[in-house]
């Protein structure tokens, strides 16, 4: 017996006693827990978005899973459906790869990775759409935008909102040129938009110059860009910036440059017949710079466009000058690289609730024994026009005539070249207070810039957007601005009125952030993209989701209220119009009815409510009719300018280039030397201090040298 014990492997035993004790004691474990798994609750859910973009947040999360699951917080674990949640948030655009677990502590965590947006295309219909490094495609959402490559132009590729990849082969092409350029720092820097041509060629267009910089496919993208970069480092120094308008390396082993037609600013024959004009449009929302001349076909040719940010200018009134200046100075530079113009002499406009208008009568006898009234007695009859005695503060801007009375012989409009020695005219005078004028030039001459003339806005609006017949017939112009609202009213080819409405675009971004309680900008993108001025055509059911701050809530904002929004405020402004209309006494005189102009009226369905108020006939106006076909600026900035947002920077440089054709007139009727030329009639001259400049537009202003110095005085004396 005690044998047999001893030859008991006893090690073996214990061996095997412990590990059915530790499979018992491991059953019972999991058994507890088990059971404790079932009855634990979810405490919190942590949510986590990898990722540069902002397409989403914690909130959106959070609201989808309520919508779709309810609130986790209080449910127990194992009633939550981990796998639907993960494949539920899969399926959002934004969103490359989600996972979803709970911790021991009874906490939720969500992980998600965004997707990233290499290039936002905007197809030949107008669809929008981005689109990430896989080929994937990513709608575009209000919430968030983000600073990468826009493609435009003859672009076929749709969306329909669902999960889709891109699928024509330039769309393809598109991708590996933007992500070429965002590769590159220089290429990033100078190259700001990509354009596809009617021919289907990729285009860049650039920053600094306006030329095409045709790329054709992304097939050798390094050559190509190679030889881009020897364009502008070896060719465009000898030749200047703006020499040629076509630069093709399309086909990789050569560069193809084409000069630009007839336009060339070394033929002095074409300079002199048709001098550079430049305007400067001080707006309470932006700084514009148009430098531009006379076309052969007697329209006007854009030379170059600069835009900067207003941040000094309020209700058409300079309010920060330091701003301004800055302002000026950067929409300036801008116009200069384009154009290859240095700026010197600058048209500018003026608005304003200071601005008034009086109606007086004159009267100019003529001594110097001619019967014949030539051009010099009418610019006398105006002279004293400007010596009328004002209230304090004021100072007279324009003195215009309406129409004359010679030898007791009324409504003549045109009395040059006829016999009389009595003249009698009725006059249009407008005034502006003194400071808000004197505040102007002081920012002009701080940006070492010169007023050639002071211009009210609406009679430089009404220049770009009306045609003498409906000036003949009897008009109203109505420009909306963002800080002001300018009221010009024509009949039979006459200015009759003119007024100044403190109220604009701005103010309605104003009640719209007040009324829905979201950010300015936000307001401004609700306003633009989603704003009507009448709200019956707009549907319930339609609704905004505006983001919120730092991860609270988003808004949700019916469009249709945001209509009532904006169509309250419109319709004071269009009350403020009919007031100025009926005072007017023109009232049932306007065949030609309203045209709008200004941002003010790229806003949906404000005909209609121009026509309901007033009962007059209502169209909007476009700056177009009066330019010529552009060989200079890129076809994407051309088309821009067709928009009634630049109304008033097309009228400005129109009225200079009518100011000095008037002035070449006068002079040659008294055989007396020219005034002072309204701009610099040479090329720019680089000096040391911008050679010394950083960043990349002056490094492409130092390629440009100009041999052929020519003073405005010894232009003038070979002329």
């Amino acid at each position: 017996m005690l044998k047999k014990l001893r030859d008991i492997q006893w090690n073996r035993v214990l061996y095997f006693t412990l590990f059915f004790i530790g499979v018992i004691v491991v059953v019972v474990i999991m058994t507890i827990v088990g059971k404790r798994d079932e009855q634990q609750l979810c405490k919190d859910v942590k949510i986590v978005i990898e990722g540069t973009e902002a397409f989403i947040d914690q909130a959106d999360i959070s609201k989808l899973i309520e919508q779709n699951y309810g609130s986790f917080v209080g449910k127990k674990l194992n009633g939550i459906p981990f796998q639907r949640v993960e494949k539920t948030l899969k399926k959002l655009p934004y969103v490359s790869n989600a996972s979803i677990h709970a911790d021991m502590d009874g906490t939720i965590q969500i992980n998600i990775d965004q997707r990233e947006a290499v290039m936002r295309i905007i197809n030949k219909n107008g669809r929008e759409f981005y689109v990430d490094p896989k080929g994937l495609k990513i709608p575009t959402t209000l919430k968030y935008i983000p600073h990468i490559m826009v493609a435009t132009g003859n672009i076929a590729e749709g969306y329909n909102e669902a999960l889709d990849t891109i699928s024509t082969p330039l769309v393809k092409d598109l991708v590996k040129v933007a992500e070429f350029i965002g590769k590159d720092e220089l290429w990033s820097n100078q190259v700001v938009q990509i354009y596809v041509n009617s021919d289907h060629d990729i285009e860049l267009v650039p920053r600094v110059g306006t030329q095409q910089l045709i790329v054709g496919s992304a097939d050798s993208l390094e050559q190509k860009f190679e030889l881009l970069k020897t364009f502008y480092t070896q060719i465009m120094p000898k030749v200047g910036i703006n020499a040629y308008g076509v630069v093709n390396v399309k086909y990789g082993g050569q560069i193809i440059c084409e000069k630009r037609g007839n336009w060339s600013f070394s033929e002095a024959e074409i300079e002199r017949e048709n001098p550079i004009i430049v305007g400067l449009d001080i707006g309470t929302t932006k700084i514009c710079v148009t430098v531009g001349r006379r076309s052969s076909g007697n329209k006007i040719e854009l030379l170059g466009v600069g835009k900067a940010e207003s941040a000094g200018v309020s209700r058409g009134v300079v309010a920060n000058i330091q701003k301004t200046v800055g302002s000026i100075l950067e929409a300036v530079e801008i116009a200069e690289a384009q154009s290859n113009v240095d700026i010197k002499v600058v048209n500018v406009g003026i608005a304003g609730q200071h601005i008034k208008s009086i109606q007086h009568r004159g009267i100019f006898t003529k001594t110097d024994g001619d019967d014949e009234i030539i051009r010099r007695d009418i610019e006398r009859l105006i002279s004293d026009m400007y010596k009328l005695v004002l209230p304090p503060g004021e100072e007279i801007i324009h003195v215009l005539p309406q129409e004359f009375t010679v030898d007791n012989e009324p409504g003549i409009r045109e009395p040059i070249g006829m016999a009389g020695r009595r003249i009698e005219a009725n006059f249009h005078i407008i005034s502006g207070r003194v400071t808000d004028i004197k505040n102007i030039k002081k920012c002009i001459d701080n940006s070492n810039l010169e007023v050639a003339e002071l211009i009210l806005e609406p009679l430089a609006s009404s220049e770009a957007v009306l045609d003498e017949d409906e000036k003949n017939a009897g008009v109203v112009l109505v420009d909306i601005g963002g800080g002001t609202t300018d009221v010009a009213i024509f009949h039979e080819g006459i200015i009759r009125h003119t007024a100044v409405i403190p109220l604009g675009g701005n103010i309605v971004t104003e009640d719209i952030r007040q009324g829905c309680s979201v950010l300015r900008s936000q307001a401004e993108l609700l306003k633009t993209r989603f704003g009507s001025a009448l709200a019956d055509e707009n549907k319930e059911n339609e609704v905004i989701c505006v983001p919120g701050l730092k991860g609270r809530e988003p808004k949700e904002i019916s469009v249709k209220n945001l209509a009532y929004i904006i169509q309250a405020r419109m319709e004071e402004i269009i009350e403020h119009v009919y007031y100025e209309i009926k005072s007017s006494g023109y009232e049932n005189k306007l065949i030609g009815g309203i045209v709008i102009t200004g941002g003010g009226a790229q806003l949906k369905h404000l005909v209609q409510l121009v026509e309901y108020i007033t009962g007059i006939d209502c169209r909007v106006g476009f700056p177009n009719e009066y330019l010529s076909k552009n060989e200079v600026l890129p076809k994407p900035l051309f088309e821009e300018l067709k928009s009634p947002l630049y109304a008033t920077s097309i009228g400005l440089l129109i009225k200079g280039i009518q100011s000095h054709e008037e002035e070449e007139d006068s002079r040659r009727e008294a055989h007396a030397p020219a005034k002072k030329v309204q701009v610099t009639m040479t090329t720019k001259e680089v000096s040391e201090q911008q050679q010394k400049e950083q960043g990349l537009l002056s490094w492409f202003k130092r390629f440009i040298k100009d041999g052929n110095e020519i003073d405005d005085a010894s232009f003038l004396d070979k002329k």
